[in-house]
Formats: structure tokens, C-alpha cells, sequence
């Protein structure tokens, strides 16, 4: 079991500040593509709120619960 946010302080990488660029254009210095997974993107999305860091864009992904399968011994031939 998992989750992709770091409450747990399980990230592999930790981001300096940011520029958060919200949906209407205001920006401001925040530190959020600490707080879970991110994605990088080749260029800012449009009508989303994104996040620029050493000149790369980013967005912040959406909690995800990570679930691990446990092994059984169901045949389904």
C-alpha cells in the first residue's frame, strides 16, 4: 500500500521553489511540487493552473492510492 503524496517523506525529489501560475494568470512563489507527483510537461497547459521551476513546466498530479497484488494460488485456466 501507498500514496503518491509525501506526507510519509518518501520523495525521490525535492523541487526549490516554484512560480505557481494559477488558471487566471496570477502568479505566485510556492513550494507545492513538494507535496506529491508531478509531471513535466514540454510546454504550459492552457486554462490549468501549472508550476515553472529552472525554466521547465509542471503540473502536480492528483493523489493515487498504490495498491499491491497479493500473490494467490487461483487458477484460471
Amino acid at each position: 500500500m501507498g500514496i503518491t503524496k509525501t506526507w510519509a517523506r518518501g520523495a525521490t525529489k525535492t523541487y526549490p521553489e516554484q512560480i505557481q501560475v494559477s488558471t487566471n494568470g496570477a502568479t505566485s512563489t510556492v513550494t507545492k511540487l513538494n507535496d506529491g507527483a508531478t509531471l513535466e510537461l514540454r510546454e504550459p497547459p492552457m486554462g490549468k493552473t501549472y508550476y515553472i521551476e529552472d525554466g521547465k513546466y509542471y503540473m502536480q498530479l492528483y493523489a493515487r492510492i498504490l495498491i499491491r497484488q497479493k500473490e494467490n494460488n487461483l487458477n484460471f485456466e
